[in-house]
């Protein structure tokens, strides 16, 4: 039971916990901003291709999240074949994740095969997303990945956190790949029907 002193202590480092988010969500959009020209200038595509597609990230209509993550510790005997999180992909264009030591996750390479993705201290893993392989046509592909639970019984038992920033274009971005030729009449989503599409298969939304 909280007394009046501890909830206001607690309200306190909410509120600062709160200001630590929303700068780190500032650093994380002005990081991407150099990300994003980055791989414009490896795709060979015109200045500001990606990056006007990217201009709403700090609106409040945005869908460009920062999630906190957490895996609680496993003080149980798993079943076999149990993991953390199943195979997947990010819905979006890049996803920059940030892990701690606990480790457990995989990405698939090109040749199908499972790599694990070892924590690199002060380093952030880029994943790319759905939506920019759309968008390269494939040139750039999605990367599935998954978590699994440790075998070392010591971090079995230990929580698993990471931070992840799910990046996603502005809501009314069409998805037509770059190049595709101007009278091209394909029906090609926007940004928001792809992740609602993708978000209802998973959740089971509702229109």
């Amino acid at each position: 039971m909280f007394t009046h002193s501890s909830k206001n202590v607690f309200q306190v480092k909410l509120k600062k916990f709160k200001q630590f988010l929303q700068q780190m969500y500032g650093i994380l959009s002005d990081l991407l901003k150099k990300l994003l020209r980055c791989l414009e200038i490896g795709l060979d595509l015109p200045f500001g291709t990606l990056l006007d597609q990217h201009t709403n990230i700090n609106s409040e209509s945005s869908v460009t999240a920062l999630r906190l993550i957490h895996y609680p510790p496993i003080l149980f005997e798993v079943p076999e074949n149990c993991i953390r999180c199943g195979e997947h992909t990010d819905y979006g264009t890049v996803t920059l994740l940030f892990q701690d030591n606990i480790g457990g996750l995989e990405v698939k390479n090109r040749n199908n095969e499972w790599v694990q993705a070892h924590p690199v201290p002060g380093a952030i893993l880029v994943n790319v997303g759905d939506m920019l392989q759309t968008l390269t046509s494939g040139r750039l592909v999605a990367t599935p990945h998954r978590v699994l639970i440790p075998e070392e019984e010591r971090l079995k038992r230990c929580s698993r956190k990471s931070v992840a920033f799910f990046v996603n274009p502005n809501k009314k971005v069409v998805l037509k790949p770059f190049g595709a030729p101007e009278d091209d009449k394909k029906s090609y989503k926007t940004s928001h029907e792809h992740l609602h599409s993708r978000l209802s298969s998973a959740l089971i939304l509702k229109p």
